[in-house]
């Protein structure tokens, strides 16, 4: 369950979804960049890693 694709998106949009809260219940100005973040679940890299990440768990 922890190693599935899918899964992992899933957390990944949840902590998003804490981390815009929290800005957006703040009185500061921020700006954030999702590829230092590591939130951009769109990019095609997350995708591959989390692939990667699974398969190992299979061969295991």
């Amino acid at each position: 369950m922890g190693l599935n694709p899918g899964y992992l998106k899933l957390r990944k949009i949840r902590a998003a979804q804490n981390i815009a809260r929290t800005i957006a219940q703040s009185n500061n100005r921020v700006y954030l960049n999702a590829e230092t973040l590591m939130l951009n679940i769109q990019d095609e890299e997350f995708d591959r890693s989390s692939e990667r990440l699974s398969s190992a768990d299979r061969k295991r």
